[in-house]
């Protein structure tokens, strides 16, 4: 292009550049020209500079100090020859940019309505604003992540709670990044309009670009320092709600209503048929009985049809029961003297047992000699309770008392607290007799016909199997002592171990609670028939509703909101580092970047004479966007950019 480059610039309208506080002839004495060689006429409300030679006068724009005045943009008539030229250079150079009504809102300056107005009650940079608004919603997304995750199923999440933490911490710390960078140029340009060393500016400059300058920076710090820091260190929010949210095993706990089908006493004739005769009684027993037997013989785990429950259920239920009534107690004396060298002492008149019984469980059942009718039956519990007291040559002598109790087993409505896992069946404790069972005939006597046997064929068949025990004493060369022969697993399961001591513990709390385990068996089994309810007592149903404790044991997320506090803790302050760099927009008459082209063009660069200050970088590429530039050396230690 050729050196020789007129310009004539000239205001268009009265509404020219004017300070409402200056007078038109006001004169920059800062910016005046070369007199010889250009000439400025007017106020600085307008200037014509005529530019006959590059080289040998420069026209520069006159940029007044800047104060809280408000003033409207230059328009400028570019001389024909120029944009005749200047056209060949670029298309797009002159056409107008296009105008967005989104630029107001977002605080950018627009070249065709810039204005220098420094006022509150110009709208504020609301992209920036904006993105530190939605940071401080993510502390509450955060919040609501956390107390809506606090003690849930794991199963009830598809992803982690932690995997939204991180999206939410993700998006804080992304708006938290784009605010600063936003709030920069204004805070920059601000401390320049209040007069500034260009050290001071360079340092502000590096703060704003990189955390470790302000690391460097420490020693001078502002409010741009610390928010840069902050800024940077808010990255570290997201290992502290990571470990906000942890996974732990927990049991939930709810009321529910269960369905369990199971008769609440034995039906009449459920375990056979009987017959008493002279030496006793003849029973004989159902497949019922064998199919509740084995498996409560096997110690297998109590099934109901259709009662299943998911973790635990507790809860209460009527159930057959075994109830003991008209117990008696005897004791007899076993003094050590008596028994030494005495081979004929006795202490029982039990037929059953022998003369020395040492322990026993006996349960017999209805007969004539015994006096028992018929659906009933009897348990008898003996033992003997000595202790060592001297030797006399090579006997030990024990001294003591044999005790026995004696009481009647009669059928019942007992309510049972049981424990449902799964499908499985447990009875927590021994059952609450509600009621004696009125569906039995307890008053038949001696017949030779078959009568309904309801319970007896369990107890007599199955419990009297399991439970009884018999060991006796023997007489030998040390006095009396234990008949190891006679021992089994039931009483050694009781024997009291010890070298001086022969004792037993109680049978009869773990036999009824055997005989209770069975009852509640058959009572499942027989809800299963369709005639149950007619063979039971009225107002009994086999359809029972229980209300149940669920409780379940599964992994749930655990919230522990003291790192959440910590995190939320530091983003706020990051946020509050944040705003007070946004003051200097509102200070500054118009919006402003660190754009290169805007710096060159506020720091006076002749390039973008033509151009108003206003406008900033955008007016720049309105202006000039096709203008061709390069960066090339114009001394050994000199390089700049030039039109080309």
């Amino acid at each position: 292009m050729d050196s020789k480059l007129d310009v004539n610039a000239t205001h268009a309208t009265s509404d020219s550049l004017q300070y409402e506080d200056e007078p038109d002839n006001t004169i920059n004495d800062a910016a005046r020209i070369n007199e010889e060689t250009c000439s400025q006429e007017g106020a600085y409300a307008g200037y014509q500079a005529t530019v006959r030679d590059v080289d040998e006068c420069e026209a520069e724009p006159i940029i007044p100090p800047l104060d809280s005045h408000r003033t409207k943009a230059d328009s400028f008539i570019i001389a024909p020859e120029v944009e005749a030229e200047t056209a060949l250079e670029g298309k797009d150079q002159l056409k107008p940019g296009p105008r967005s009504r989104i630029r107001k809102c977002f605080g950018t300056s627009s070249p065709h309505t810039s204005a220098w107005n420094p006022s509150f009650r110009r709208s504020g940079p609301v992209l920036g604003l904006s993105v530190l608004i939605m940071s401080i919603c993510t502390i509450f997304v955060s919040l609501g992540i956390l107390l809506g995750s606090h003690e849930k199923p794991q199963r009830l999440w598809t992803w982690q709670p932690t995997v939204y933490l991180a999206i939410s911490t993700a998006v804080s710390n992304a708006c938290l990044g784009y605010a600063f960078s936003q709030a920069l140029p204004s805070a920059w340009w601000y401390q320049a309009s209040k007069g500034a060393a260009v050290r001071s500016l360079q340092r502000r400059w590096e703060v704003g670009q990189s955390v470790f300058q302000a690391i460097a920076h420490i020693r001078s710090p502002d409010r741009l320092t610390l928010a840069s820091l902050l800024t940077a260190l808010v990255l570290i929010d997201g290992p502290l709600l990571q470990r906000a949210s942890r996974v732990e095993s927990l049991s939930h706990h709810e009321l529910i209503n269960m369905s369990i089908p199971i008769s609440p006493e034995l039906p009449r004739g459920f375990s056979g048929v009987q017959k008493l005769v002279e030496g006793g009684r003849m029973v004989r027993i159902w497949q019922d009985v064998i199919d509740v037997g084995e498996p409560w013989k096997a110690g297998r785990s109590i099934e109901a049809p259709g009662v299943a429950c998911e973790g635990t259920c507790r809860g209460k239920v009527l159930a057959p029961a075994i109830s003991l009534q008209d117990c008696t107690y005897k004791s007899r004396d076993m003094p050590a003297e008596t028994m030494l060298n005495n081979a004929s002492f006795s202490w029982s008149d039990l037929a059953v047992t022998g003369p020395n019984p040492a322990f026993f469980v006996l349960i017999s059942g209805p007969g004539i000699h015994n006096g028992i009718h018929a659906e009933k039956s009897a348990l008898g519990v003996g033992k003997v309770n000595l202790t060592y007291t001297h030797e006399e040559g090579d006997v030990m002598m024990h001294g003591g008392s044999f005790n026995l109790t004696r009481c009647i087993l009669q059928s019942a409505v007992g309510e049972y607290d049981v424990e449902i896992q799964n499908a499985s069946i447990s009875i927590s404790k021994p059952p609450r007799i509600i009621a004696l069972a009125n569906n039995t005939d307890y008053t038949y006597e001696h017949t030779e016909t078959w009568q309904p046997n309801t319970f007896l064929g369990l107890v007599g068949g199955y419990v009297s199997g399991n439970v009884s025990a018999n060991c006796s004493f023997k007489f030998g060369d040390q006095g009396w002592a234990l008949d190891v022969q006679t021992k089994d697993s039931n009483t050694n399961a009781y024997q009291i171990m010890g070298g001086k001591i022969e004792q037993w513990r109680d049978p009869i709390p773990d036999t009824m609670n055997q005989i209770n385990n069975l009852f509640f068996r058959a009572g499942v089994l027989a809800a299963q028939y369709s005639n149950t309810t007619d063979l039971i007592d009225n107002g009994l149903s086999v359809k029972q509703t229980m209300e149940a404790l669920k409780e379940v044991t599964e992994l749930c997320y655990v919230s522990n909101m003291r790192w959440w506090a910590g995190a939320a803790a530091l983003q706020i302050f990051a946020i509050l580092s944040i705003l007070p760099v946004y003051w200097g927009y509102w200070r500054l008459g118009m919006a402003v970047t660190l754009s290169p082209f805007e710096v060159a063009k506020l720091f006076g660069a002749p390039m973008f004479d033509t151009i108003n200050s206003t406008f900033g970088a955008k007016g720049v590429v309105e202006k000039m966007g096709g203008q061709i530039v390069r960066l090339e050396v114009r001394g050994k230690e000199d390089v700049g950019m030039v039109k080309l």
